[in-house]
């Protein structure tokens, strides 16, 4: 019972929260749900500039279950395709359960603007549906993200989806809440990475997130990350074997447990 109620107090938070933005990735989960200044695969999602340094064609998939309960998923795939100066990305996300269904379709690129600058835009569909009888929704927006080098050791970034709160809306009683996010990184060499982020919804209060990065040999990978306002901490790793990235993280939250997530990476060329 206790299980039933939880879920249903979680699924109505996410039901009245439409169109709530979300990082994607266990990369991302292992630093506390830090996202912006990523450069990885799931840069696609998260912050269109990150893909603007990438040098392969990439493909991925990521696994979410929030608190080992299964209507609590989140699915993803993501493609990344390097052209020129720039990176054009692919990413869909499907989360819900029998009577709740979101779905994502992302198109988007990013591109380098001299030594320093990474920009990038992303065209978002969002699909919703709440049981059988009530109409499908669907929802356009965009995202926009910029990342600048100030130094050899620091960088600037953020993330913004549907800031100024113009969009297509098949339904007028539809909402979709805009988002920054703002980030910081600090290298201290090629072996530990440290980042620092704000999320804020625009009708909540903001989130603080930090996590830490220690790469062995570019090949094994040790995260760690805690966010607060709520607190959930979270640790996680990776292994790179040839063409292959295997990432596995979890948070935990005092009082819901722990989200296990596994993402998958595959470079083409």
């Amino acid at each position: 019972m206790l299980r039933q109620f939880i879920l249903s107090i979680l699924l109505t938070a996410n039901i009245c929260v439409v169109g709530q933005e979300r990082p994607v990735g266990a990369g991302s989960a292992g630093l506390g749900g830090s996202s912006v200044m990523l450069e990885d695969l799931w840069a696609v999602m998260n912050n269109p500039a990150g893909m603007a340094g990438r040098s392969h064609v990439s493909l991925g998939t990521s696994l979410e279950q929030g608190y080992f309960m299964k209507e609590l998923g989140n699915y993803a795939l993501a493609a990344a395709v390097p052209a020129g100066n720039g990176c054009f990305g692919l990413g869909a996300a499907f989360s819900g359960y029998a009577s709740w269904i979101d779905q994502r379709l992302i198109i988007g690129y990013g591109r380098k603007l001299g030594q320093k600058l990474m920009t990038g835009i992303n065209l978002v569909y969002i699909y919703q549906k709440a049981g059988d009888e009530s109409p499908a929704l669907h929802q356009v927006s965009y995202k926009i993200g910029a990342m600048v080098d100030l130094s050899d050791s620091f960088s600037l970034g953020f993330a913004t989806f549907n800031p100024f709160g113009f969009y297509y809306k098949s339904e007028p009683h539809a909402t979709l809440p805009g988002n920054i996010r703002l980030g910081m990184a600090y290298r201290y060499s090629r072996e530990f990475f440290l980042t620092v982020e704000i999320d804020k919804e625009m009708e909540h209060s903001p989130s603080i997130m930090t996590g830490c990065e220690m790469t062995f040999k570019e090949l094994i990978f040790i995260r760690l990350g805690i966010k607060a306002l709520p607190v959930q901490y979270s640790f996680g790793a990776g292994v790179r074997y040839q063409r292959f990235l295997l990432d596995f993280s979890s948070c935990y939250h005092q009082y819901l447990g722990f989200t296990p997530l596994v993402s998958i990476q595959y470079d083409i060329r």
